[in-house]
């Protein structure tokens, strides 16, 4: 015999507010039945593979974001640009392809979520578009306009993932459960990267590391030393901001050592225009610790990160002095 509908019509204003033992004691129905009158389980189910599609697209995005500074094709005439750049703009289309297959097929809507880049982002995209009439040489607007549009794609994907983080976390935190969220994921995979980068190029510059071909070393895996200057200057804040939001001992050593890294080797690129960038980085960043101090949220000097700092700026002093013939006093060609 069926639940009768009196009972069906209970069951429905009575949740969310009561939960479905409470229910069931007052219908006198079974917490099964409650469930089947609710749909809970088809919910659960749902929700249960559209979070296990929002994790393998998040830690795609990482994935991604970590590789995209390593690729590289010895064999290409341009052997970093032309494989990083497709490398991103494929990424982009493959990323943006299993967002639609998930919003259509799991979460049954496609809804962009609003933000204040996308208008500047598609106005590039439209300014790229309209530049075709007056181009002379079409082929090239064509590429720009590529390039954008899968930053464009990247951008929305990325957006639309950390909103549905943030969804996941708030669950998190009602259970008690640590959250990671995906732009820390993001951020650390950048920062992971850059400490790589750096790495690479300290040991072209230092030992003469020579597997990776070179336009203008050091220049790690970028071939052209001002690539990677532009790479650097990007990555070099967020290693700060890893290093101001570490907890751990350990963890605080290691971003120090790391930011040292990236430092030292911004300095033996030896290009003006990244070094200026990264002295007003500093200043703006100070000025935004600053303000986040003065509101006790965030703190990047303290009894646990002083030690670590005045040994990362001892090593910085050292290792801007030294280069492939040992010790030069000359501050890195800075002087």
């Amino acid at each position: 015999m069926g639940i009768p509908k009196k009972k069906r019509q209970l069951v429905r204003r009575s949740y969310p507010k009561l939960s479905v033992g409470a229910i069931a004691a007052r219908t006198e129905l079974s917490e099964a039945q409650v469930k089947e009158v609710l749909k809970i389980d088809r919910q659960e189910e749902h929700a249960r593979k559209a979070g296990q599609w929002d994790n393998l697209l998040g830690w795609a995005i990482v994935c991604c974001v970590f590789a995209a500074p390593f690729v590289m094709i010895p064999g290409l005439r341009d052997a970093a640009n032309l494989a990083q750049n497709a490398f991103v703009q494929v990424t982009a289309i493959l990323l943006a392809g299993v967002w639609v297959v998930k919003q259509t097929l799991v979460e049954k809507k496609l809804v962009l979520v609003s933000s204040p880049l996308v208008w500047p982002l598609a106005g590039l995209a439209l300014w790229c578009l309209v530049s075709l009439f007056w181009a002379v040489n079409r082929f090239e607007v064509v590429l720009v306009f590529v390039q954008i549009f899968a930053m464009a794609m990247f951008y929305q994907v990325v957006v639309q993932a950390c909103v549905k983080d943030a969804e996941s976390s708030v669950k998190d935190s009602e259970t008690g459960r640590p959250a990671f969220h995906l732009p820390d994921k993001i951020i650390t995979a950048l920062v992971l990267a850059g400490w790589g980068i750096a790495l690479i190029g300290i040991c072209q510059y230092l030992f003469g590391f020579s597997l990776i071909p070179q336009a203008r070393p050091p220049a790690a895996t970028f071939a052209n030393r001002n690539m990677a200057s532009q790479f650097m200057v990007l990555v070099i804040p967020l290693g700060l901001y890893v290093l101001a939001r570490s907890q751990s001992s350990a963890m605080i050593w290691l971003s120090a050592a790391g930011t040292c890294l990236m430092m030292v080797y911004v300095v033996y690129i030896q290009s003006l225009a990244g070094w200026v960038a990264v002295f007003l980085e500093l200043i703006l960043f100070g000025v935004v610790l600053g303000y986040f101090s003065a509101k006790n949220r965030i703190s990047l000097v303290s009894r646990s990160t002083l030690v670590p700092l005045t040994a990362m700026v001892a090593v910085f002093l050292v290792l801007i002095n030294v280069n492939a013939g040992g010790v030069d006093f000359r501050f890195g060609g800075g002087y």
